[in-house]
């Protein structure tokens, strides 16, 4: 079951950063795509943050 959930998130995060990515040419292992997948989520979640503050500052601005 461990190898069924590993695969079907495999294929969830090419569907999602590979198949847009213009660089995906230049993963051609797993771990390269694992790095990959890791640095996007980061900047993903850094700018969640800093639309989070920037909406904050406007709501307390008002």
């Amino acid at each position: 079951m461990n190898e069924n959930n590993r695969l079907r998130d495999l294929t969830t995060f090419m569907i999602h950063y590979c198949y847009t990515c213009p660089e995906a040419y230049e993963c051609t292992t797993e771990e390269k795509c694992l790095a990959c997948w890791k640095a996007k989520q980061a900047d993903i979640e850094e700018k969640l943050e800093t639309k989070t503050t920037e909406k904050l500052l406007r709501e307390y601005a008002l």
